[in-house]
């Protein structure tokens, strides 16, 4: 029962399951789906009040029974559905309704939650082009983040806002949590043409929330002056700052060798992850892989056809991982499913060089499957530190069946005694 409109009809079934509902663990989390709702347009209006399952999320936060269990609030906006005529407009109702429940039961002092993730908030820029509509959400917004004291979390992702717009509700989260939180999540919650690169204002709001331990944000909003802010007012707490470069963000601006070393001398415990999408070139990503950027985490996503004919030299990318980064790189997700390079050796190389590597996902072409193989060596010489290798070929034949098959049979007991979780999907036909 994951839906609140499930758990409340299991409530009244008998008195048992409605004292079983107490438990904490049903409702620490609640996670809501709003519906835009289309009319207008010299169509029919758009239906008057909350959906069936709003409704119910609005009964347990407005609810003291369930109310003080809830500690996770998700408010995910859907895609609005197709309107009557090509000028409907969707209506914002149900979800100022809904905020203004949740307001009035924070004030009441019944719902005090520790973590609020808004998501897709852009569906509603789409859909409702009103400025007017996008006002009186921001403010239902920032007066439900006002009744709220105990917030540690707040995620702003993919909600498309203006510099201004985030900073009114980092703001009103400030004012009230400010000594509580410990987490942003910005990720996609700028406009690509408005990006806050070096704005004083974004800084202010930053500097006015406590000292963060974890920042998800883009690239467009980092600037050297933005890491000498996170030195000063985070230091030591900062553990996790994750970085999300996509096309759209390439051929910007960069930061400087001094500015990353600065902030890894204020921040002496903090583990930069770099997220790079549909950024191929070794060029371009050569211009973001500074040595002195203290990186932990590296995944690169391809989610493009790429044009074969030209090479994106993703040998020379990973050879620039394992000069820059064997000291500190414990992660590596790369996607290159549409790349025909030879990287084999390059790969073994690069988890050889690698001390602090527990982790590696490659979702690409192996030239060899006995390249599986060079890898379980290597971790019964102990040259990796791997506790569980999961391979999975996507291409059957006969020749990589029976490599397969001999791959496991060499490997498995040898690296089950040394507590490793090794598996090959055989593929079939």
């Amino acid at each position: 029962m994951t839906a609140c409109r499930e758990r409340l009809g299991a409530g009244l079934m008998c008195r048992r399951w409605l004292d079983a509902l107490l438990a904490p663990r049903l409702w620490r989390s609640v996670r809501v789906q709003l519906q835009l709702r289309c009319g207008g347009g010299g169509g029919p209006p758009p239906p008057p009040g909350l959906g069936w399952d709003e409704r119910a999320a609005g009964v347990v936060l407005a609810s003291p029974r369930y109310a003080p269990l809830v500690r996770r609030l998700e408010l995910r906006w859907g895609r609005p559905g197709p309107g009557p005529s090509p000028a409907a407009k969707a209506s914002l109702a149900p979800a100022l309704r809904l905020l203004e429940v949740a307001r009035a039961a924070g004030l009441a002092g019944h719902l005090q939650l520790e973590q609020l993730q808004l998501r897709d908030l852009a569906h509603s820029h789409r859909a409702c082009g009103g400025a007017s509509q996008r006002g009186r959400l921001l403010a239902a917004l920032a007066t439900f983040l006002g009744s709220q004291s105990r917030l540690q979390m707040l995620s702003l992702e993919n909600t498309c806002l203006g510099v201004s717009e985030v900073v009114r509700l980092l703001g009103a989260a400030a004012r009230s949590s400010a000594a509580a939180i410990t987490a942003l999540r910005l990720r996609a919650a700028f406009r690509e043409w408005q990006a806050p690169h070096a704005s004083p204002r974004f800084c202010r709001s930053l500097r006015r929330v406590g000292p963060l331990a974890s920042l998800s944000l883009d690239y467009p909003a980092l600037s050297d002056a933005m890491l000498v802010l996170l030195g000063e007012c985070c230091g030591p707490a900062l553990r996790l700052l994750s970085v999300t470069v996509r096309d759209t963000d390439n051929r910007q601006h960069v930061l400087s060798e001094g500015a990353w070393a600065d902030f890894a001398r204020s921040c002496p415990g903090s583990r930069t992850y770099l997220n790079i999408e549909n950024i191929g070139h070794h060029d371009d990503i050569s211009r973001l892989l500074l040595p002195s950027m203290p990186l932990c985490g590296f995944r690169l996503y391809s989610g493009r056809v790429w044009d074969q004919s030209l090479s994106r030299a993703f040998r020379a990318t990973l050879r620039l991982l394992a000069a820059n980064y064997r000291q500190s790189l414990e992660i590596v997700q790369l996607n290159l499913k549409n790349s025909r390079e030879q990287v084999d050796d390059v790969l073994l190389d690069l988890l050889t060089c690698c001390d602090r590597l527990s982790h590696f996902h490659f979702d690409g072409v192996l030239r060899r499957l006995s390249t599986v193989g060079d890898m379980c060596r290597l971790r019964l010489d102990d040259a990796t530190n791997f506790q569980y290798i999961h391979v999975r070929p996507k291409l059957a034949s006969s020749k990589i069946t029976s490599c397969a098959k001999d791959i496991l049979a060499n490997f498995h007991v040898p690296l089950s005694e040394k507590s490793v979780d090794f598996q090959i999907e055989i593929p079939t036909r």
